[in-house]
């Protein structure tokens, strides 16, 4: 690639991520809802523990159709990403949340939504890794649940 031609792609590419920036608001702060826990990111094993601990916990799943259909936790509600900030009212209030995707990408962008859009909900975390899918479907088996 040239020179000229490599410097015009990574100002476009820089323009790009400031204008991804400024739609998407990430550099504002997170509101402080009263009554609302925002967690944070945890790590697969801590998600794992919480998962277990937390009763009538909301597991949202954001990957794709097709991923969705390949694995998922047992239990869990499927919203795309994409369609997310469309269908926020379909996650009930007054139950803690978890959100899971894939790799912990996506779910960077879905939790300061919820935060910003669901002050109803009362705790809200994110699987920040590949989500142990396996460990907590067995889990759960072994419940009878």
């Amino acid at each position: 690639m040239a020179p000229r031609t490599r410097n015009i792609v990574i100002a476009a590419a820089l323009i790009l991520a400031a204008c991804f920036a400024i739609v998407l608001d990430f550099s504002a702060p997170l509101p402080s809802n009263p009554g609302q826990k925002a967690l944070g990111p945890m790590t697969p094993a801590e998600a794992l523990s919480y998962m277990q601990a937390t009763p009538d916990l909301f597991i949202l799943d954001i990957r794709t159709d097709e991923q969705h259909r390949a694995f998922n936790f047992a239990g869990s509600y499927h919203i795309p990403v994409e369609e997310l900030a469309d269908r926020v009212s379909e996650i009930p209030a007054g139950r803690p949340v978890i959100i899971s995707c894939r790799s912990g990408n996506k779910v960077r962008m879905a939790y300061p939504l919820l935060i910003r859009t669901r002050p109803d909900i009362p705790e809200i975390s994110y699987i920040d890794s590949y989500p142990l899918f396996d460990e907590y479907n067995a889990w759960k088996s072994a419940k009878g649940e």
